[in-house]
C-alpha cells in the first residue's frame, strides 16, 4: 500500500487498526505532530496496551521537545511485553540526555537515567549499539565528571569511527582535565 505525495492519508475501513496506526505514523513522519497525537490517542482509547501507538506518542512528544512526557510514554512501552524494546530504551536515553543538557542537577539525575537506559541497549540488544549511543554515554559520564568511563566510551566510538575528530578532541580535553598532558597529546595528534 502506498501513499501519494500530496500528504493524503490512507483511506480504508475506519475500524482497520493497521490503517489507523499507518495514518498516525504518517502524520508523525510529515511533522503534523498534533494530528498524530490525536490519531494515536484515538487508537489507544480502544486498544490501551498497543505499544506501537504508545511509542508513537512518545515520539510525538519528543518532536515537541516535551521530553518528560515522552519519557512517560517510552516507559509504558517497556512495561508491555515486547520482544524488542531497544528503540524505547534508546529514546529514553536520548530524552534523558536532552534533559541533562537543559537542567544541571547536583545529583546527575538525568545523566544516571540515560546511562541506565543505554546500558540496557548494550546488555540486551548489542546489535543496536552505534556511535551515537556511545557518545551519549561518554557525555553523560563527562557531565558527571567521571573521566575514566567517559574516555572508555569515547575509545569505543573511536573503534567504530576512527574519523570522528570530535571524539578525539573531547578525549584530549578529558585527559588534559585529569592532568595527563601526554595522553591528551596522543588524542590530539
Amino acid at each position: 500500500m502506498t501513499t501519494t505525495q500530496n500528504k493524503d492519508f490512507i483511506s480504508l475501513e475506519e475500524n482497520d487498526l493497521e490503517t489507523q496506526i499507518s495514518n498516525a505514523q504518517l502524520a508523525l513522519d510529515l511533522k503534523e505532530i498534533n494530528k498524530a497525537i490525536g490519531l494515536f490517542e484515538d487508537i489507544l482509547k480502544n486498544n490501551p496496551i498497543n505499544s506501537r501507538c504508545t511509542y508513537g506518542l512518545g515520539n510525538c512528544y519528543y518532536e515537541l521537545e516535551e521530553y518528560e512526557t515522552a519519557i512517560l510514554y517510552f516507559k509504558k512501552v517497556i512495561e508491555t511485553e515486547n520482544e524488542d524494546n531497544s528503540d524505547a530504551y534508546v529514546m529514553l536515553g536520548i530524552c534523558n540526555m536532552f534533559l541533562a543538557e537543559l537542567f544541571d542537577t547536583d545529583d546527575f539525575k538525568y545523566e544516571k537515567e540515560a546511562i541506565k537506559y543505554y546500558s540496557k541497549v548494550i546488555d540486551f540488544y548489542p546489535k543496536k549499539i552505534d556511535a551515537k549511543i556511545l557518545i551519549d554515554l561518554a557525555l553523560a559520564y563527562t557531565y558527571m565528571r567521571d573521566c575514566d568511563n567517559a574516555i572508555l566510551y569515547f575509545e569505543k566510538v573511536i573503534e567504530i569511527d576512527k574519523e570522528n575528530a570530535d571524539v578525539y578532541i573531547k578525549s584530549a580535553g578529558l585527559c588534559s582535565f585529569r592532568g595527563e598532558s601526554n595522553t591528551a597529546l596522543n588524542y590530539a595528534l
